[in-house]
């Protein structure tokens, strides 16, 4: 799931590169990063799994882009 571009190196997505850069973090790639939209809230906390180990990614404000991947939701 990490693997956005699909290219099967998951040490070059990274959806908050342009953010970790400029404030001096470095490129963490998606898989190790804890905050993946560096908005203050762990990623683990904007996921949901359920019992049954199902995931699925909630998008509080309904622009289509995940809580874990916007910094403004």
């Amino acid at each position: 799931m990490e693997d956005l571009n699909n290219n099967g190196n998951l040490s070059d997505d990274n959806t908050d590169a342009s953010t970790e850069l400029s404030s001096g973090f470095g490129f963490v790639p998606n898989h190790l990063d804890r905050d993946d939209d560096q908005d203050g809230i762990l990623t683990r906390d904007e996921i949901v799994i359920d019992a049954g180990g199902n995931i699925s990614f909630p998008d509080s404000d309904g622009d289509g882009t995940p809580d874990y991947l916007d910094a403004d939701s």
